[in-house]
């Protein structure tokens, strides 16, 4: 998110290429919120940062022994730094132009409601470019003919939603 401008880096998600894409998001302007947002959630950083090491091939899984480093001190170690050096709540306080003093909290809720919002539109855009392409309503179209039926939970669209399943652990 660009917090001078007020403005998500996905809004132009369907505007830019892939080689371009990358140049954009890595512009100094925008910074990375998603430990802010953990925090927010009452989600463990470290875990969202673990994940984040899974998805993006952190660990190399064709390797012999790599789950070793599943358990490494420097693994770990280094989850901790990045969370350590995110952005925190407390960060994204600020005075506003009339003296006003605005919370980190105040800030991060109206980012995750904002967001929210831009998934949504950016889900719908999704979806209308793949009837475009594929003449199908989504990605579950089964061509045998048979019709199944998906059923969404009911607080999926709440973004301050906080499940009581994510404090098993």
């Amino acid at each position: 998110m660009d917090l001078e401008e007020g403005s998500f880096a996905f809004e132009k998600i369907f505007e830019l290429d892939d080689e371009d894409w990358e140049d954009y998001i890595n512009e100094e302007r925008f910074s990375d919120l998603r430990i802010a947002v953990a925090w927010f959630k009452q989600i463990n950083p470290a875990d969202f940062v673990f994940l984040s090491f899974l998805k993006e091939g952190f660990f190399d899984h064709h390797r012999d022994g790599w789950q070793f480093d599943l358990v490494s001190g420097l693994t770990w170690k280094k989850i901790e730094e990045i969370v350590d050096s995110a952005i925190q709540i407390e960060d994204l306080a600020y005075r506003s132009d009339d003296g006003e003093w605005v919370s980190g909290e105040t800030v991060i809720q109206d980012v995750i409601a904002r967001g929210a919002k831009l998934n949504a539109k950016l889900h719908a855009e999704e979806e209308r470019l793949n009837q475009l392409e594929h003449h199908h309503s989504n990605d579950y179209h089964d061509d045998n003919g048979t019709q199944s039926t998906f059923i969404t939970y009911e607080h999926y669209y709440d973004p301050f939603y906080i499940s009581p399943i994510w404090f098993l652990f």
